[in-house]
């Protein structure tokens, strides 16, 4: 995440606390995001065309990504569905949303931040956070009430291998009180449980775990 400066903007509405999340923040957590897709505008593509598209995107259903973090440390990546992996759209559809198989970490008492691609090599990002713009915007996800936050962001395409920009949305919990989120998306005072790099698709939290 080059040239980008995380400032702290923490607005009055989320300095709020109470026992709970003081209990929650002590604890080691697992959350298991699915990846949607909002539908889709028709296009003018070939029936061959439209059919291995339509099979791809119909594998989404199927990914599971998992964040497991403690207060300081955080890992995310994608666990692989055993009975798919001989499927082409199933791999298709796994390698295009994570990056080709990477598995981000993130340290903040090491100032470490990175990710592990899918042949094994170690990438070391420097420590910057997303620059987040918090908005006073809100609506509940998994039962809990997460707010609005923006971000110009850059990423590393595994393709192309050149750094591109990323508008981040994200919907986050103070009453989750880990500055982690899907994709390495870090740095708000909550837990990220909704966010999306384009309006075409999303991660969103299914499954909370409090170990």
């Amino acid at each position: 995440m080059k040239h980008l400066i995380f400032v702290f903007i923490l607005p009055l509405f989320l300095c709020k606390s109470n026992e709970s999340t003081s209990k929650n923040s002590e604890k080691e957590i697992e959350v298991h995001y699915a990846f949607k897709v909002h539908p889709r505008e028709k296009t003018a593509r070939n029936d061959e065309v439209k059919k291995s598209v339509d099979e791809i995107v119909a594998q989404f259903k199927h990914l599971d990504f998992v964040l497991n973090c403690s207060k300081n440390k955080s890992t995310f990546e994608l666990i692989e569905n055993l009975k798919l992996k001989d499927s082409f759209a199933y791999q298709a559809a796994a390698i295009s949303i994570s990056n080709n198989y990477r598995k981000y970490y993130s340290d903040n008492n090491l100032k470490l931040k990175g990710y592990r691609d899918g042949e094994g090599n170690n990438v070391v990002l420097e420590h910057g956070k997303p620059h987040w713009k918090i908005t006073t915007e809100s609506k509940m996800v998994n039962t809990y009430k997460c707010y609005k936050a923006t971000a110009i962001d850059s990423a590393l395409n595994y393709k192309t291998k050149k750094y591109i920009i990323q508008n981040i949305t994200a919907w986050f919990s103070p009453e989750i009180p880990y500055n982690f989120g899907p994709m390495g998306w870090d740095g708000l005072p909550g837990l990220v449980l909704e966010a999306s790099k384009s309006e075409k698709n999303y991660f969103i939290a299914e499954k909370i775990t409090f170990k």
